[in-house]
């Protein structure tokens, strides 16, 4: 799957400047993920 593809898919209502639950629950994910690979890195 192309990432424009998933962008497009995703966010539907980026032109209306609201982003919809879904990227904002794939958002955190991703960032709790970063923190989580963050603190494994320096442990």
């Amino acid at each position: 799957m192309k990432p424009c593809d998933w962008d497009s898919k995703d966010r539907p209502s980026d032109s209306l400047g609201v982003v919809s639950p879904n990227a904002l629950f794939q958002s955190g994910l991703l960032i709790v993920w970063v923190i989580v690979r963050y603190k494994a890195a320096i442990l």
